[in-house]
């Protein structure tokens, strides 16, 4: 069984764990390890992006804001695998 981090949403992380599938690899930038805890902070942004249509990225670190130029809703989706798919309660994810 293999288990991997929700952080794999995460392009910039995702390409690095792929590269270093055989060999093994470390998240060293300080940009990736930022976004290991960022991950709640993008998700919770894009959830209400996606209520409001008004980007305000809540609680992103400006490290990962800086690094990955992300000023808005699609520079944040440009960054990280997400999908919102709608259902009959409302919610989307």
């Amino acid at each position: 069984m293999v288990m991997v981090p929700g952080a794999l949403r995460f392009f910039p992380v995702k390409q690095k764990v792929m590269d270093g599938w055989e060999s093994g690899s470390f998240l060293e930038a300080l940009g990736e390890r930022a976004l290991l805890v960022s991950w709640k902070d993008f998700m919770a942004s894009l959830m209400k992006w996606n209520e409001t249509k008004q980007w305000k990225p809540l609680m992103i670190a400006p490290a990962v804001i800086r690094k990955y130029k992300i000023e808005n809703e699609q520079d944040a989706l440009r960054v990280v695998d997400l999908l919102f798919v709608p259902r009959s309660d409302g919610l989307s994810w």
